[in-house]
């Protein structure tokens, strides 16, 4: 007997197959001349757009720009991918002669196929390369060193307020502070404090700019001072115009966190138009935890305007306020959105008509509130043109005392019989004989609250007005 054995073998998919190798590889070698043509004319292409690259990042170099990393590793990228393309491209033209047939056969079938191969996944990344490197910036602003230690004399009986201002500067609310005093008390010293303690305690602070002010300064000045903190200050940069300057610190800064020091500061300076980001509601910024306001010599200030958060008084923690010389001030309605406020002293503020506007809603938008619920003390000094502290008459549940003088048209006070007996009136006689009540009953009333005071003697003016001021601003 014999065996029999049957094989069965299905050729279904495996001829295809084989078939498609075949030919996907005979491909390497059939358009290798064509794929050689395009990985030259793509490289042509890449090192065209290179060469732009290069060029923007040159030029961003020169105005003390660093290049972005991505932009350092495509540059890289093309060196090496470039360098490979063209050994490609050189040993094309021995290869080629390889080919027969047209170009569907080699004599060394092995070398034209790995060859062709290297050739068309090349000429892939070459293209890919190419279209990786449309970059929208190839570069940005570098700061400088992040703070400059100064020269500094010893910060004698400043340090409470060091302590204080280093507190503010470690608060997250906190956008903008004010350093103010008469000449010679210490304020660039302690600003130059404040400098030098930020070079070893930075507090996530990116970069700490310094600037001197002085009384004479301008808008360009103050941009090329700042400008060279942050890498601006170029001979290129400085031929721009005011506002190109101001878009350019706006966007180094605004993607940083920076301490912006100004001394020697003699009026206003306006951050927007030399291009500060500007602290405001919108980025966090509030002066919820605001306790005391002292304003003084600011002779062009002419309003100080408030919008309130949701309609309700944004102040709450303010108790103390001092104006001095503000002689451009007419009223100061915005302390109606200080519910908790307990001394108010107002000094030499010339032109200075009303305490609390009648027109109070429209200046703070909202409803009429009662103010001065929490008022304890009421200073009032040399306020020529003031007519009036409020339009109608209030209760002051917490008034103590009331200082009036040198206020010759204030010919009414805020006072009823409701208003409390506790009050004591201090001012000038003649001041007080011509005060006009709402009646007799309510003149009678107050007329035991009255003290007739020299003002002068009161302060005890020895020829320094430092000791002077200081009777009014703690």
């Amino acid at each position: 007997m014999g065996n029999l054995c049957s094989i069965s073998i299905s050729t279904a998919d495996t001829i295809p197959r084989c078939w498609d190798c075949i030919v996907g590889h005979a491909s390497y070698t059939r358009k290798l001349e064509d794929n050689l043509k395009a990985l030259s004319v793509e490289l042509a292409k890449l090192n065209a757009r290179r060469d732009d690259v290069k060029r923007r990042v040159d030029l961003a170099e020169q105005q003390r720009m660093e290049p972005l990393n991505q932009v350092q590793l495509w540059l890289s990228r093309v060196q090496t991918v470039g360098a490979d393309a063209e050994v490609l491209i050189n040993g094309g033209t021995q290869q080629i002669q390889k080919l027969c047939f047209g170009g569907c056969f080699s004599k060394n079938c092995k070398s034209s196929y790995n060859f062709g191969k290297q050739v068309t996944r090349k000429l892939a990344e070459t293209v890919d390369l190419k279209n990786e490197g449309d970059f929208e910036r190839v570069a940005e602003y570098e700061l400088t060193a992040q703070v400059d230690v100064r020269p500094i004399e010893p910060t004698v009986g400043l340090e409470p307020t060091l302590v204080k201002v280093w507190r503010l500067l470690e608060e997250n609310d906190v956008g903008i502070i004010g350093l103010h005093g008469l000449g010679g008390v210490g304020k660039t010293t302690l600003l130059t404090q404040i400098n030098n303690n930020l070079s070893s305690m930075p507090m996530g602070y990116d970069v700490v700019i310094w600037v001197v002010v002085s009384k004479d300064h301008t808008i360009e000045r103050v941009q090329e001072k700042i400008g060279e903190k942050v890498g601006l200050s170029i001979e290129l940069w400085k031929n721009k115009s005011c506002d190109e300057k101001a878009i350019d610190i706006f966007r180094v800064l605004s993607k940083k966190k920076f301490v912006l020091l100004l001394d020697d500061l003699w009026e206003r300076v306006d951050l927007i138009k030399v291009g500060i980001p500007v602290p405001n509601q919108d980025n966090g910024i509030h002066m919820e935890h605001l306790e005391s306001l002292i304003i003084r010599f600011c002779e062009s200030m002419e309003k100080i305007v408030i919008r309130p958060i949701d309609k309700a008084p944004c102040f709450h923690t303010l108790s103390r306020v001092s104006l001095c010389s503000c002689n451009n001030l007419r009223d100061i309605t915005w302390l109606i959105l200080a519910p908790n406020l307990t001394h108010l002293f107002v000094v030499f503020c010339s032109r200075m008509e009303e305490i609390i506007s009648d027109q109070v809603t429209d200046v703070v938008g909202i409803p009429i509130p009662s103010p001065f619920a929490k008022l304890e003390e009421l200073d009032l000094r040399d306020l020529p043109e003031l007519k009036s502290i409020y339009w109608d008459a209030l209760s002051f549940p917490c008034l103590r005392k009331i200082k009036v003088f040198n206020c010759s048209k204030l010919k009414k006070l805020p006072l009823n019989l409701d208003s409390g007996n506790q009050i004591s009136i201090e001012g000038y006689k003649e001041w007080w004989e011509k005060i006009q009540w709402k009646d007799e009953a309510t003149r009678k009333f107050f007329l035991p609250s009255f003290k007739c005071v020299e003002w002068w003697k009161e302060v005890e003016f020895q020829d320094e007005p430092v000791q002077y001021l200081h009777c009014f601003f703690w």
